[in-house]
């Protein structure tokens, strides 16, 4: 099965509310990473996200897709599309 995370909040300078609930999400789902290896994780990222630390540590099965779309219809428009491809 494929699972799709809206990572774009979660890897703000400081993250508050759904950024930190999805980063804090995400890191156990790291954690816990043996007991769902056998699917693929999809974080969604916009293009200025600061992922440089994430990539190295996310499991094989982890993958990171930055959603190129204007700002204000990101989570609308690019982030369904991006979840239909």
């Amino acid at each position: 099965m494929k699972i799709g995370i809206d990572a774009s909040r979660a890897y703000e300078k400081n993250p508050t509310g759904v950024g930190r609930y999805a980063k804090e999400l995400i890191e156990s789902l790291i954690e816990k990473n043996h007991l769902i290896k056998e699917h693929e994780i999809i974080l969604f990222l916009k293009p200025e996200a600061k992922i440089k630390n994430l990539s190295k540590k996310l499991p094989l099965n982890w993958k990171i897709k930055q959603v190129f779309f204007k700002p204000f219809l990101w989570s609308q428009i690019g982030l369904t599309l991006a979840f239909w491809r």
